[in-house]
């Protein structure tokens, strides 16, 4: 199982996004396990990026109804206060979550490239549900 996450790892790690930062490192076939965590925190960083593109679409969009709500006298507003502690709240789970699940490899020398895996994958099903939340599809 743990070989499977690591190839999957090499995998997804082997864009040419990730590659154009450090023309040395090949992400497609990293050379050895410090390559590989380079690699999937480029990656990391990446599925970050495109999250917090889509959290503020989604934060706007839930303003939008907060407002809208509002003017006409509705009190049950703060749809967009709810996602935005939720994502807080979402953030620090995605990172224990990923201490836990990767507890096997602590102390070895993929432990990072494990924790990177989960959260890379975490966060790309977040991205998921804020898109199809404000109607966006892959």
């Amino acid at each position: 199982m743990r070989t499977m996450m690591l190839i999957a790892l090499v995998l997804i790690s082997g864009t040419s996004a990730a590659r154009a930062d450090d023309p040395d490192i090949d992400c497609i076939r990293p050379p050895n396990t410090q390559a590989v965590i380079w690699c999937s925190g480029k990656e990391l960083r990446r599925a970050d990026d495109e999250l917090n593109i889509i959290y503020k679409k989604a934060l706007a969009y839930l303003v939008k109804i907060d407002k809208s709500r509002a003017e006409f006298g509705q009190t049950d507003v703060g749809v967009a206060r709810s996602l935005d502690d939720a994502e807080r709240a979402w953030l620090k789970y995605r990172d224990n979550n990923c201490d836990a699940m990767s507890a096997e490899s602590l102390g070895g020398t993929a432990y990072s490239a494990y924790v990177f895996y989960c959260q890379i994958e975490m966060t790309r099903t977040r991205t998921k549900e804020l898109k199809k939340l404000i109607g966006e599809n892959d």
